[in-house]
């Protein structure tokens, strides 16, 4: 795990720093302690509640590192402490999730908004160390920012759009592997899972916890927070913004219902989400991309799934039927002059998309 590391000095050099820790009652509880510690970390703070794995979760309702009330006893000890950072793992350890202090708050960053920055860090550190290799390259799913895209792009590095999965994340590096090619960075999706290396094909939440740690000194040693490395971030490459909407489809027929709704989309795409012209419209049950500009219609080069995902000027709306719910999953990305008409934007979407969805 410490192989993983993109600075060994980084945590050592700002080793009077402390983090609160928690597993969630999960598997983390021995690992993420021990590996920030052999790392060079002397003060960590864990949530002694949370610190017993017990699969009854007697302290959070979700154990999940997305919902900021599974922060709350991570939280209570951090601002005791005066911590800057929270760290929480899922109970199995492959999802991870922050929090920061932002002024007297503490306050979540997105998963997109830690991929990005890990990517970015990673990119960083290369640059700072010889340059980054001319074959390197990262991965992220279909719904997951195009941040990263645009981060990839400035940088020469390629990025690679798989579906939802991790599995497809792992294809990616073991056909890389196969061929003998490429520099892998990072692999990561909205949905708080992150992976660097190829010792694995599946997120982690134990090398992610140690690269978010990681990345926190390194930017403490620069008088800067995450937050101040996240809005760096916007102030490079514009405002970033993400959101998802679900329409749950309970009941026997909750499959059909959830079909017949694709399929209607599918029928009758809409021209016109958040305010702006659809130009493209990517098809992956059908396998194609259409330029709605030109008429032109490329494969996707994925595979088959029931995924409909339409671009705008400015934005990004993904219909996804769940693959463990009877829900359908509305993804929303878009990119503004500032948060504010960031923000407008996924509201204007949001509201087409409930207007289509019947909802």
């Amino acid at each position: 795990m410490l192989e993983q590391r993109v600075n060994k000095n980084a945590i050592p050099s700002q080793s009077d720093m402390t983090i609160v820790y928690t597993p969630l009652h999960g598997a983390g509880h021995r690992l993420v302690p021990e590996t920030l510690r052999r790392a060079g970390l002397k003060n960590i703070i864990t949530v002694p509640e949370q610190m017993v794995t017990d699969g009854n979760l007697p302290t959070v309702k979700y154990p999940n590192p997305e919902f900021p009330e599974a922060f709350a006893l991570g939280k209570k000890l951090a601002a005791e402490n005066g911590c800057d950072l929270i760290i929480a793992t899922d109970p199995d350890a492959d999802r991870m999730g922050i929090m920061i202090k932002d002024g007297g708050e503490y306050t979540g960053l997105t998963g997109n908004q830690v991929g990005c920055l890990l990517l970015d860090y990673i990119i960083t550190a290369y640059r700072e160390n010889g340059g980054v290799p001319a074959d390197a390259y990262a991965v992220k799913s279909i719904v997951t920012t195009e941040l990263a895209s645009e981060i990839c792009r400035a940088n020469g590095v390629e990025m690679f759009d798989v579906l939802t999965g991790f599995k497809f994340i792992g294809e990616v590096i073991k056909k890389h592997e196969e061929q003998g090619v490429g520099t892998y960075l990072l692999g990561f999706e909205e949905s708080y899972g992150y992976l660097k290396g190829t010792y694995a094909r599946d997120k982690d939440a134990v090398v992610a916890s140690l690269l978010v740690t990681e990345m926190a000194a390194y930017y403490r040693a620069k008088g800067m927070t995450l937050k101040d490395a996240v809005d760096s971030l916007y102030r490079r490459y514009g405002s970033y913004g993400e959101s998802v909407m679900s329409l749950s489809m309970p009941g026997a027929d909750g499959n059909e219902r959830m079909r017949e709704i694709m399929e209607r989309l599918r029928e009758n795409a809409p021209a016109m989400l958040g305010g702006d012209s659809v130009v493209s419209v990517r098809d992956y049950l059908k396998g194609t991309v259409t330029d709605l500009v030109t008429g032109k219609t490329e494969p996707t080069g994925l595979p088959s799934s029931d995924v409909l995902y339409y671009t705008t000027r400015a934005a990004v709306t993904v219909f996804r039927p769940s693959g463990t719910e009877p829900k359908i999953k509305v993804y929303f990305m878009a990119k503004g002059e500032n948060s504010d008409a960031v923000s407008e934007k996924l509201a204007a979407c949001r509201a087409d998309a409930g207007k289509l969805l019947g909802k």
